[in-house]
């Protein structure tokens, strides 16, 4: 296998032990909700440890059970799978009427959505490519592409990002 998307390098992680972790970053310990997470990933694994936006904390937007990302606990929990032919993933995650709320595209298209009850979200030492540092799951697969912008995009701004990336990578776009 290679690590090549589109005919640029692309980062791999084994599923075993593998990440980035920036320590005391007071820019990314600063992100609060809402919240828009891009990623572009070069394979259709579960995108179980893709990125935990705080180890072992409470009220932490993460990709943490098979092909799903939750704010903790399932507060929400919605579905998201990735494909084999490259995946430009968009999450966003806010505080809608009094709850925060998560959707997920891929390739351009909405795959699913949910609202959960509590309002907190925690960002600490965040991580691409374990959850909970590896003790609850770590990715396995390649990331070409990892964005983290402090507020939710529209859908104009969503589209354009997304039209750019698939174009830079070589992925289908709807």
């Amino acid at each position: 296998k290679v690590n090549i998307l589109g005919g640029k390098p692309v980062v791999r992680f084994d599923g075993t032990n593998d990440q980035l972790r920036r320590v005391s970053d007071a820019a990314l310990n600063a992100i609060v909700l809402p919240i828009t997470f891009i990623a572009v990933t070069a394979n259709g694994t579960n995108p179980l440890g893709l990125y935990d936006g705080a180890p072992g904390a409470a009220g932490t937007f993460r990709f943490y059970n098979a092909n799903a990302v939750e704010i903790q606990n399932a507060d929400p929990s919605i579905a998201l799978t990735l494909v084999s032919a490259g995946s430009i993933v968009v999450v966003t995650a806010a505080i809608v009427a009094a709850a925060r709320t998560l959707t997920a595209y891929r390739n351009g298209v909405q795959q699913s959505t949910g609202t959960g009850t509590n309002t907190d979200m925690t960002t600490t030492n965040p991580t691409i490519g374990t959850i909970n540092t590896g003790s609850d799951g770590a990715f396995n697969g390649d990331v070409a592409e990892i964005m983290l912008i402090n507020r939710v995009l529209n859908a104009g701004e969503r589209n354009a990002i997304e039209r750019y990336l698939g174009r830079k990578w070589g992925i289908a776009v709807s």
